[in-house]
C-alpha cells in the first residue's frame, strides 16, 4: 500500500514537471474499468439477434431489459428496424462491458412525439445510464426537452444526438442543445465499421446537416448493420431482415456512442465534460479547429492528449430568466470580440485556449477556461 502510493506520487509530481513544458496536463487512473450503459432512445431492438447478445442488459432470469414510452404499445421490441440497425453499430465497436438499454420512442413506422422522447430522457436518467443516444428530434426548440438534457448532463450523462438528414444548417433538437454533443456524418469508403479506418480527409455526406450544432463527425454512409430477423416495416422500403446498410446521421451518432463507451469503460474516473472534450480533441480534420462541420471525424479509437496547445471554442446560449432562447443578443469575449445569438440563442467563439472574459451587452463578466481544440459550455442570462 505504502509503495503504491509512492508511485502515485511519483506520477503526479512527474505529470506537473511536465506540465511546467507542455502545458496543462490532466493525471488520471485508468487502472480499472467499469460498465458503460448506453440508452438508446429510438424504435426498440431485435432481443434475439444473436450479434446483440453480448450487449444486452438480462434480468436474473436471463430475459433482455428495455422500456417503452408508447402510450398504446408497452413493448421494446423493434418493429420498425432503425434501432436494431444502430444497436448493431455500438455491439461492432464495443466490448462485453458495454451495455445497450434500448428505450422505445418510435413507433413501427418510424414517426414518435416529442413527449416519448421527453419521456425516454427521464426513464434514462432515473435508470442512472452513462449515455443517452438521440438520433431523432425536433426542429423547434422546446424548454422541456432543453431542461431533461440539462438535466442529464448535471446527473454526469454524456448525451450523443444526430445532427439531422436535412442537407443544411437546420438546428435539429437534442442535437442542438447546449449539452448534446451533435455529430454529422462523412462518407466512408468501407461498408464494415471494423474495417473502416478514419483519416483527415473526408467528404461530408450530402445528407447531413452542418452548423454552429454540429460539434464532430462520424461515418455514416452505407454502413452495414443489424436488423430485426422478422418481417418489420423497413422491410418494405427494400431493407433486409437480418442484415442491411443504411446512412445518415443517427448511423454517425451510434458509431460515436460505442468509440465514446470503450473509452469511458477503460478510463471510469473521467467525468461526462472531460469524455465530451476528449471526443473533440481526438476528432481530425485536414483544417484545425471548429468549423461548420465540427472539429472533424471521430477517429475509432479515443486516446488522451496531454499535451495537445490548439485554439478551441466557446460555444453558449443566451436565454431570459424564463428559460426562452434569445436571438440578436450581443456576446463578448475579452472586451474586443463581439457576436450576435441566432435564433437559438447560441453563440460559438474560436479562441486561443486558456483564459478568457466574456459577459452579454449590460451583464456582469465571467471568467472562462478554455480547452485546446473542444469547447467550454456556457448558459448566459439576459
Amino acid at each position: 500500500m505504502v509503495r503504491h502510493s509512492f508511485q502515485k506520487i511519483v506520477l503526479i509530481l512527474v505529470a506537473v514537471i511536465l506540465s511546467l513544458f507542455y502545458g496543462e496536463i490532466t493525471y488520471t487512473n485508468a487502472s480499472h474499468s467499469r460498465t458503460i450503459v448506453i440508452a438508446m432512445l429510438d424504435s426498440g431492438i431485435d432481443p434475439t439477434h444473436p450479434e446483440l447478445a453480448k450487449n444486452l442488459i438480462k434480468d436474473l432470469d436471463g430475459n433482455p431489459v428495455g422500456w417503452s414510452m408508447l402510450e398504446d404499445d408497452s413493448s421494446f421490441i423493434d418493429k420498425y428496424g432503425h434501432g436494431t440497425h444502430l444497436a448493431g453499430i455500438i455491439a461492432q465497436l464495443s466490448k462485453e462491458n458495454v451495455k445497450i438499454l434500448p428505450i422505445r420512442v418510435l413507433d413501427e413506422k418510424g414517426t414518435g412525439s416529442k413527449s416519448d422522447l421527453i419521456k425516454g430522457f427521464h426513464k434514462a436518467i432515473e435508470q442512472k445510464v452513462d449515455i443517452i443516444l438521440s438520433s431523432l428530434g425536433t426542429k423547434s426548440y422546446d424548454k422541456e426537452l432543453s431542461a431533461v438534457v440539462s438535466e442529464a448532463w448535471k446527473k454526469g450523462i454524456l448525451i450523443i444526438a444526430a445532427a439531422g438528414n436535412d442537407g443544411s444548417d437546420q438546428i435539429v433538437y437534442p442535437a442542438g442543445n447546449l449539452y448534446a454533443l451533435g455529430v454529422g456524418a462523412v462518407v466512408n469508403d468501407n461498408s464494415l465499421l471494423s474495417k473502416w479506418k478514419s483519416n483527415s480527409v473526408f467528404e461530408v455526406y450530402n445528407r447531413s446537416n452542418s452548423g454552429i450544432h454540429v460539434s464532430v463527425m462520424g461515418p455514416g454512409s452505407k454502413i452495414w448493420s443489424t436488423t430485426p430477423q422478422y418481417s418489420v416495416y423497413l422491410n418494405n422500403h427494400g431493407v433486409e431482415s437480418g442484415h442491411a446498410e443504411l446512412g445518415g446521421t443517427s448511423q454517425a451518432a451510434a458509431y460515436v456512442a460505442g468509440v465514446a463507451s470503450n473509452y469511458w469503460a477503460t478510463h471510469p474516473r473521467i467525468t461526462n465534460q472531460e469524455l465530451y472534450q476528449i471526443i473533440e480533441q481526438n476528432a481530425l480534420s485536414s483544417e484545425i479547429g471548429w468549423k461548420k462541420y465540427g472539429y472533424g471525424l471521430v477517429p475509432i479509437e479515443l486516446k488522451t492528449l496531454d499535451f495537445l496547445k490548439q485554439p478551441g471554442c466557446i460555444y453558449g446560449q443566451v436565454l431570459n430568466p424564463e428559460e426562452v432562447p434569445m436571438a440578436g443578443i450581443s456576446v463578448i469575449v475579452d472586451n474586443k470580440f463581439i457576436k450576435y445569438s441566432n435564433s437559438g440563442g447560441f453563440f460559438r467563439f474560436y479562441v486561443p485556449s486558456g483564459k478568457h472574459t466574456i459577459k452579454i451587452v449590460g451583464g456582469k463578466e465571467k471568467n472562462i477556461e478554455v480547452p485546446s481544440h473542444s469547447d467550454v459550455l456556457l448558459k448566459l442570462t439576459q
